[in-house]
């Protein structure tokens, strides 16, 4: 039978923590969880615990009211946590040295500690940016999703060469959103978003950039490295520099009807659309000097996206998607040791994960797949 007093110490500790702030007892909760949440169990070890709040759940209804101050932990084998408690006000995860996604749905956190997350590599995150975040010492997500967010992104993801995929929406007003402390950030999403400037200018790895969801946008820097941009309802962009993307081709603006400043060499002037148009003549071209090829080819030293540790709660497609985009821009030179590189991975996490994980990957040599 399987009664709490027979459950593994972790998972004991992840149910008392739950029960203390909620005045009942863990036995008593141990039974409510099974019904409303999902447990993931390999073997006996506690593997994925999602306590999700919904107002349609009423026997997790409890889990809306927490308040104050949360430990969860420790837990040896713990890979996935998803938690839901809108009043809750600081979280902190120790002791969870396997945990590798995390989906949270705290809107008044003011406190998150992710020290005791060393392995952490996909967060999903609902809500504004709390005031203090802490981080294990290197650590940091590699993807990331981000709802309802605000300006305070770097807190959430520590600056670095760890993030990979980025999916951003939210409102930070007429304030500023810097990525290129992210030189390795692949994937770029940002859909029902309200933002003033965006600077993508350190983003080495950046190839593709659409940004037709965007309101408020005024100002936007590209990185040397993008081949082609989506900007065609950007109605409130003022500025835009792309003076660095020397391969860069098929630019329309004629939908930026409030453009007073476009910053490009003379030769990508002649090619960007609509600069001519009605409600564009008066845009200022402010011309560039051409940039170094050395500087374009600068995202040929960004390392191969690592593959995941573990299968269990991981955005496959993600992985598969930055993966494609880190071949694309291998130089032709480098192309065949690159996919050779990425059979040697798909091979080795075959054999740890024991199941075909390479479908979906293109490895754009001779037609070959892994």
């Amino acid at each position: 039978m399987d009664v709490f007093s027979d459950r593994p110490g972790d998972e004991q500790a992840l149910v008392k923590a739950l029960a203390a702030r909620l005045g009942c007892a863990p036995a008593a909760l141990w039974h409510v969880l099974p019904a409303r949440s999902r447990r993931v169990l390999e073997g006996d070890r506690l593997a994925r615990l999602d306590l999700p709040w919904g107002h349609n759940d009423d026997d997790l209804e409890a889990l809306g009211r927490l308040q104050g101050d949360l430990t969860l932990g420790p837990s040896a084998t713990l890979q996935g946590l998803t938690l839901g408690a809108e009043k809750l006000a600081s979280l902190t995860l120790a002791g969870l040295p396997s945990l590798a996604a995390l989906d949270l749905s705290c809107e008044r956190l003011t406190s998150l500690d992710l020290g005791g997350c060393p392995a952490l590599e996909v967060l999903t995150w609902r809500g504004p940016t709390p005031g203090s975040v802490r981080h294990a010492p290197g650590a940091g997500a590699r993807y990331a999703r981000v709802q309802h967010g605000d300006g305070g992104l770097a807190r959430l993801l520590p600056p670095g060469d760890r993030l990979l995929s980025l999916d951003w929406s939210g409102d930070a007003g007429d304030g500023a959103l810097s990525l290129s402390d992210y030189p390795r950030l692949v994937t770029l999403d940002m859909d029902d978003a309200t933002l003033g400037a965006l600077d993508l200018a350190g983003c080495a790895a950046l190839l593709a950039v659409s940004l037709d969801d965007l309101r408020g946008l005024r100002s936007l820097t590209l990185p040397a490295s993008v081949r082609s941009v989506t900007i065609e309802d950007l109605v409130d962009l003022e500025e835009l520099d792309v003076s660095a993307c020397e391969a860069l081709s098929d630019l329309d603006v004629t939908g930026c009807k409030r453009l007073k400043r476009l910053v490009c060499t003379p030769a990508q002037a002649t090619g960007v659309k609509g600069l001519q148009r009605k409600g564009l003549a008066g845009a200022l071209v402010d011309a560039a000097p051409a940039v170094a090829r050395a500087t374009v080819a600068g995202s040929a030293a960004v390392p191969m996206p690592e593959p995941p540790a573990s299968d269990l709660g991981w955005r496959w497609g993600q992985w598969t998607e930055v993966t494609e985009r880190w071949l694309d821009a291998r130089p032709e030179a480098d192309t065949a040791g690159a996919a050779a590189r990425v059979r040697g991975a798909l091979t080795a996490l075959r054999e740890r994960v024991g199941q075909d994980v390479g479908f979906g990957v293109n490895l754009g040599v001779n037609g070959a797949g892994a």
